[in-house]
């Protein structure tokens, strides 16, 4: 039998912050409830009602991505060449 090891949960945190209990802390895992994995995007918050969380199904992803990086792409936003 051979065990492999897969990272199913990475969180995204800002330099100085804890990864587990920051405020503004992302945590990017992968989730399946039987109809094929799904990204889930969950962050703390302040806030005393518990995580917030978006689910994107896969063949979501590369568009979500893009249309992201296409804002950010504009004058004034984000990262300009």
């Amino acid at each position: 039998m051979k065990f492999f090891a897969t990272t199913t949960e990475v969180t995204v945190h800002r330099e100085g912050e804890s990864p587990v209990f920051g405020e503004s802390a992302v945590k990017v895992r992968i989730d399946d409830e039987g109809g094929g994995a799904f990204i889930v995007l969950e962050q703390m918050g302040s806030d005393a009602t518990g995580a917030r969380r978006v689910m994107i199904d896969a063949e979501e992803l590369d568009l979500i991505v893009k249309a992201a990086r296409k804002m950010l792409a504009q004058p004034g936003l984000g990262d300009e060449p």
